[in-house]
């Protein structure tokens, strides 16, 4: 709640702002209404919409998505272990993540690397952890040596991104004119991904 104000003003307006940033990326099938995932009647996603988000921090984020793969860390004298349990059991997973509450039961999004190949399994409303856990090492299984070696999708980028990489035989004043359109869709005025420069809140 903290991160959303800061953010966004409000959670209602940093829901706003994270849903604008879903479309950005392409997940059609996604509204926030809070900033915690808590149940809202008015908040949904979709498996695929998952499979977007989680290729997008692998595309994006690569100096930080190490951490998804992390399976035990030591803090104030206890050690904490990743509730992906799939880490070291199947052999190519690397993160992503897991989750829990009542109205959707057991969710994962999980990635893998093995032999070259790269896929994103997602999987939703699992009566148990250990149901969800064997239906994505299904998924896993049915379908990881049978994807393409070399990639087969397009970098996951916001809208204004792709188009101006398109646009780059046009002219500085066209570059201009489409990022402006399409920049929209990002929902801030903040950094470019990848920057290291801080997010100011919107005032």
């Amino acid at each position: 709640m903290i991160v959303a104000e800061a953010l966004g003003g409000d959670e209602a307006s940093f829901a706003k702002l994270m849903t604008a940033k879903a479309r950005a990326l392409g997940m059609k099938g996604t509204t926030y209404h809070n900033a915690s995932g808590l149940p809202d009647d008015q908040q949904y996603t979709t498996a695929r919409d998952s499979a977007i988000i989680g290729r997008a921090l692998y595309d994006r984020f690569p100096e930080y998505y190490k951490y998804f793969s992390t399976r035990t860390f030591d803090f104030r004298g206890k050690s904490m272990r990743n509730h992906n349990h799939l880490l070291g059991a199947v052999a190519g997973v690397d993160g992503i993540k897991t989750g829990y509450i009542h109205d959707s039961g057991f969710n994962i999004v999980t990635s893998v690397n093995r032999g070259g190949r790269h896929i994103v399994a997602v999987v939703f409303g699992g009566n148990t952890a250990n149901a969800r856990d064997a239906r994505v090492r299904s998924l896993i299984e049915n379908n990881v040596n049978i994807a393409a070696v070399n990639r087969t999708s397009p970098q996951i980028v916001e809208g204004w991104e792709n188009k101006e990489a398109n646009a780059k035989d046009n002219t500085k004043e066209n570059v201009k004119e489409s990022k402006d359109k399409e920049q929209t869709a990002s929902a801030t005025e903040g950094p470019k991904p990848g920057s290291t420069d801080p997010i100011s809140r919107i005032r």
